[in-house]
């Protein structure tokens, strides 16, 4: 025990507090443990219930291992046939557990202990998602899992989710202090013009209210995806029951297939967000709104949702989903735009449009994957047209928006009086354009 306490001076000497250490090992681990028994609880319990699986319960334990790597993003192998598309709903259960588990240690440790409680959360969750790489590799047979690709997509989800839990349950932290870096000589009037920019461009107070109106699009985008998903199962439902059928005659085949509909329906509703906002996907031909490929899509339930080849109603009326997502974005920034005068509500729009397309890139990015080799090697939307598509769409409708939700919420402003314009007719272009920005910069200032 004194040799322990030796080893482990230097340590608490550097501050690092055991106590929060050992409980974020113990927290991390548990929630890795209680994912991996949420994948694996079902296909147990097809296993025990099938009477076509020949695999013994290690193979099962093998699949399961398999799944909840996938859940992190991990590719799947069947000889040379890669399986890259990951469920998102899986990925929502897992992720979700690492969450609300920082969540409840953060709220029960100081706010000195901050640091050690994510290092240990990150640690347990990374040990335990080594020891399932390790059963996935050793199980050998289908599905293969690379370790080393594996392990580097636990790292890249591990550690935003646990930090953002510990973000949410601390309150706020307080980051270390970064070493000052000062320019070259060269460099210097660059640096300062780039510090004089991001001054003028910063509004005081605005930054939650930006990350609010960009989430609430991101949010209104993927419901208005899920609900052109599920009008489109419903108009179909007969040619998707049709499918499961020939899918899977037996009753346990069904009950396979529709657990694997229900981990994919997050996909297929960030696939339907991206359709709607124009790009559309790809599944061995590109869907769009306007020019749906004539290609005929794999055979599986929710593929049936498709739209039929050529333009149709129903894809024309998916469009309306993107100006409702802008619509809700200029809501939300809006109403918090009490105090803020007419360019600085117009900044926010913009970083509220930026935020919006950089949620819509990840959804994008995070949904798609690989269904096979040539046609199929890549499936799912393109991350930079759907996050270029959601800037533009939050942009145009939410910009003007937030600037007539300011003013209708600020009755008990005077009526400003816009200044005169006067430009003669044989005034140069260059003295007009500089005589108009005066006149917009006087209207700007006595909005204010």
């Amino acid at each position: 025990m004194a040799f322990m306490e030796q080893r482990l001076r230097p340590a608490v000497a550097a501050g690092i507090h055991l106590p929060a250490l050992r409980a974020g090992l113990l927290g991390g681990t548990a929630a890795a443990g209680v994912g991996l028994a949420v994948v694996a609880l079902p296909v147990f319990l097809l296993w025990i219930v099938s009477p076509y699986v020949e695999s013994g319960g290690a193979g099962v334990l093998h699949l399961a291992a398999c799944l909840w790597l996938m859940a992190h993003g991990a590719t799947l192998r069947f000889g040379a046939t890669p399986l890259g598309v990951p469920p998102l709903l899986l990925t929502v259960l897992t992720l979700a557990l690492l969450y609300r588990t920082a969540v409840r240690a953060a709220r029960q440790a100081g706010a000195e202990q901050v640091g050690s409680l994510l290092a240990g959360l990150c640690a347990g969750y990374l040990l335990a998602g080594a020891a399932v790489v390790v059963l996935a590799v050793a199980g050998g047979g289908m599905p293969a899992v690379g370790p080393a690709a594996a392990l580097a997509r636990l790292v890249l989800v591990t550690l935003p989710t646990a930090a953002l839990g510990v973000r949410s349950g601390a309150g706020s932290w307080r980051l270390p202090p970064l070493p000052r870096y000062r320019p070259p000589s060269w460099a210097r009037p660059l640096a300062r013009r780039g510090r004089w920019l991001l001054g003028r461009a910063r509004v005081p107070g605005a930054g939650a209210a930006v990350l609010r109106a960009g989430a609430g699009s991101a949010v209104a985008l993927l419901g208005g995806g899920a609900l052109v998903l599920t009008v489109s199962l419903l108009l179909r439902f007969g040619t998707a029951g049709e499918i499961s059928a020939q899918l899977a005659p037996d009753l346990v085949g069904r009950f396979a297939l529709l657990l694997l509909c229900a981990v994919l329906l997050p996909n297929a509703a960030i696939w339907a967000a991206a359709y709607a906002l124009g790009p559309g996907f790809a599944l061995g031909g590109g869907f769009t709104p306007l020019a749906a490929a004539a290609v005929q899509p794999p055979a599986f339930p929710l593929l049936a949702a498709l739209p039929t080849p050529g333009r149709s109603l129903l894809g024309l009326l998916t469009l309306a989903v993107p100006v409702v997502a802008g619509v809700v974005a200029a809501a939300l920034l809006g109403r918090a735009a009490g105090e803020w005068g007419v360019l600085a509500t117009m900044r926010a729009g913009v970083a509220a449009a930026v935020c919006a397309g950089v949620l819509a890139a990840l959804c994008a990015a995070a949904s798609g994957g690989s269904l096979g080799v040539a046609a199929l090697a890549r499936v799912g939307p393109s991350p930079w047209w759907t996050g270029l598509a959601a800037l533009v769409w939050t942009l145009l409708p939410g910009v003007p928006g937030a600037l007539l939700v300011r003013w209708y919420r600020r009755p008990d402003r005077p009526p400003v009086a816009v200044p005169r314009l006067r430009l003669s007719p044989r005034v140069s272009p260059a003295t007009a354009a500089a005589a108009v920005t005066r006149w917009w910069r006087r209207c700007c200032r006595r909005s204010e």
